[in-house]
Formats: C-alpha cells, sequence, structure tokens
C-alpha cells in the first residue's frame, strides 16, 4: 500500500509539473495568422482577375481587413517557416495565374503584390522558407505559362522578382 501511495504522489507531482509548463515552440495545430494572411492576399489576386474595374475597392477592402503592408508581416522567420513559404509560394503562384488570365491588369496586380507580399529579400525571406514558396508557386507558373505561352518570359521575370533570381527549387 505505501508504494502504490509513493507511485501516485510521484505521478500527482509529475503531471502538475508538466502541466505547467509553457508552450515555448510553435504547435503546427494551432492556424498561424500569419500564414491566413499570406493565404487571403491570393485570393485578392484572384478577384482582381475577376474584377480589374474593381480593383481599387479589393485592394482597400485587403488593407482595411487583411493588412495595408507586407510589412505588418514581419518578422516571417518566427514561427511556421515552412507553412508561410507555402502561403507565399501559393499567394506568389494566384499573382501569376491572375496576370495570365488577365494581362492587362498586370500593372495593378504587380502593385498589389508589392505592397501585400513584398519582393524577394534574403534578410525577411529565409533560404529554407523561399525552398517552400519556390515549390508552392512552381504549378501556377507551368499554369500560367501554359494559358499565355508568349508571356513566358515575363510569367518568369515576375516570379524571380518575388522568388529571388534563381527560381529553381533547390
Amino acid at each position: 500500500m505505501r508504494t502504490l501511495t509513493r507511485i501516485l504522489c510521484v505521478g500527482a507531482v509529475c503531471l502538475t509539473v508538466l502541466s505547467a509548463c509553457k508552450k515555448e515552440y510553435y504547435d503546427t495545430n494551432e492556424p498561424d495568422l500569419k500564414t491566413l494572411r499570406m493565404e487571403a492576399v491570393g485570393a485578392l489576386f484572384e478577384n482582381i482577375a475577376r474584377q480589374p474595374e474593381s480593383a481599387g475597392q479589393l485592394i482597400k477592402t485587403a488593407e482595411e481587413t487583411i493588412y495595408a503592408s507586407y510589412t505588418a508581416l514581419l518578422p516571417l522567420t518566427d514561427a511556421a517557416v515552412n507553412a508561410r513559404g507555402v502561403a507565399r509560394g501559393n499567394a506568389i503562384g494566384s499573382l501569376l495565374e491572375s496576370i495570365a488570365r488577365q494581362p492587362e491588369a498586370r500593372a495593378t496586380l504587380e502593385a498589389a503584390a508589392e505592397q501585400f507580399l513584398g519582393t524577394y529579400d534574403d534578410v525577411n525571406i529565409t533560404a529554407e522558407m523561399n525552398k517552400y514558396a519556390k515549390a508552392a508557386a512552381s504549378p501556377y507558373l507551368t499554369s500560367a505559362i501554359a494559358r499565355q505561352p508568349e508571356m513566358a518570359a515575363a510569367l518568369t521575370a515576375v516570379a524571380a522578382k518575388y522568388l529571388g533570381p534563381d527560381i529553381t527549387a533547390n
């Protein structure tokens, strides 16, 4: 009986200590707000391509509901680097497909991308994060080129602007 009591006491102490520990790591089961915001930017590009004449209102709404500038996301590498890289890549991919779908809205789309995604820089976007972004954006780039083969060089240049000069996924 005495041994059982000791075991139960030790177990209770261990559970108390473990439950009191603060979580100091990123739990992948919790949604990451920065990731969700970048995903929303992808939808903005798609909507501008659908209704280019409403681009101003769409951008204003995004500024009010998502964020006004990509700098609101900084730092990007504090947590969930892989998820944020994928979200960024998907948003860039949506940009590329939107340009291919609505070439006459390219200037508006690129201005919105600079505002909401920021161009590639290795200070805010680590090589690890960019690897995920490149992999996620790749199928969108090929889809955009298939839609507008004559724009292949322009679409690749836009991809390089947001993914770095070497857009290969290495």
